[in-house]
């Protein structure tokens, strides 16, 4: 009985540390357009006349 909660502690613990890797890699590769959006929200030139 101790061993299949031990067991399963470990698996809901390998579960869990391969989401924050994909949620890392995910960020990682998302980060170049969320620069590219933060420096566009605040470097936005007002005067800019259509």
């Amino acid at each position: 009985m101790d061993n299949q909660s031990k067991h399963s502690r470990v698996k809901e613990r390998i579960v869990l540390a391969t989401a924050v890797v994909k949620l890392i890699v995910e960020i990682h590769e998302a980060y170049p357009v969320l620069v590219e959006l933060f420096n566009m929200a605040f470097n936005y030139d007002n005067s800019v006349e259509v």
